[in-house]
């Protein structure tokens, strides 16, 4: 077992620390006074000093005292604010409803936690998030293409939203930011749109493109999630009658990020590369 050393104890407030100094300086003065009283340029200088000292000293606490006072006025503001929120709520309950949501948002917020409530959102933190990865950190990405029809798959790639996001993709990879996207399609006919294969060509000539094909790998849930290095980890809601991400839930705790990453790993085994896919949709189209 280690034996620990006693620690001398520092003040931690600059008022206080800056109070120790001027005491100090001024028995040095006193002493200088004392046992040099020729050393008149030794008196002045350390007179200037403690004045310099004095000076911070009175900033300091008044800057504390400063300090102190905007936190009470922000304390008896909020207890202003959710006096006048509990009178509007007894005449609306409305009111109290909204209090109550924003609350639960903030004790989200507290765990790391928080919600995206549109595809609008999901698309813009998500690009965010991106930008926000350096040279170095992974990019680890979904995207589960919509099972309603060809159209509307060819419609989720041709969003401006999504064609955002992907410029993004492209953006941290070029910056040296290592980016893997899975693509989830229903089945080998899904994938088989030309539209959406030359798409992902394109695409395999600057990100690391993977394909699922959920009728081979019988997984139990469709997915929608990014992992953003090992900060954050966006998990998408998807549509039952769209087929695609219509918010989301993002969280930043040190757990959940790496269950997702341990998941995306898992994903990786279950998925093919690009070439691959193509070779069994040339083979399928020969057989049918």
């Amino acid at each position: 077992m280690r034996k620990h050393r006693g620690k001398v104890s520092t003040p931690r407030s600059p008022a206080l620390a800056g109070l120790i100094i001027g005491l100090f300086i001024t028995l040095t003065i006193a002493m200088a006074n004392y046992f040099w009283p020729q050393a008149t340029a030794v008196k002045d200088a350390l007179m200037i000093s403690l004045v310099g000292v004095s000076v911070s000293v009175a900033l300091s606490v008044r800057l504390k005292l400063s300090e102190i006072s905007q936190s009470i006025a922000d304390i008896e503001r909020d207890a202003q604010g959710l006096a006048q929120i509990q009178q509007w709520a007894k005449k609306d309950s409305s009111v109290l409803n909204r209090y109550t949501e924003l609350r639960k948002e903030i004790e989200e917020l507290v765990v790391g936690t928080y919600r995206l409530k549109s595809i609008d959102e999901v698309f813009e933190d998500d690009v965010r998030s991106i930008d926000e990865l350096r040279a170095g950190e992974v990019l680890r990405s979904t995207c589960p293409i919509s099972t309603v029809s060809a159209k509307r798959a060819r419609e989720q790639i041709a969003d401006l939203r999504y064609l955002a996001s992907i410029q993004a993709h492209i953006a941290a990879a070029q910056r040296g930011v290592d980016v893997t996207r899975i693509y989830l399609f229903r089945d080998i006919a899904a994938f088989g749109d030309d539209v959406i294969v030359a798409h992902l060509k394109d695409l395999a000539g600057k990100l690391r493109i993977e394909i699922i094909l959920h009728s081979e790998a019988r997984l139990r849930e469709e997915f929608d999630y990014l992992v953003f290095g090992d900060r954050r980890v966006s998990v998408g809601v998807v549509g039952g009658n769209t087929g695609t991400v219509q918010a989301a839930t993002v969280h930043s705790d040190r757990d959940t990020v790496e269950r997702y990453i341990e998941k995306y790993g898992r994903l990786r085994t279950l998925a093919g590369s690009l070439e691959v896919t193509i070779t069994k949709l040339q083979k399928f189209r020969a057989r049918n």
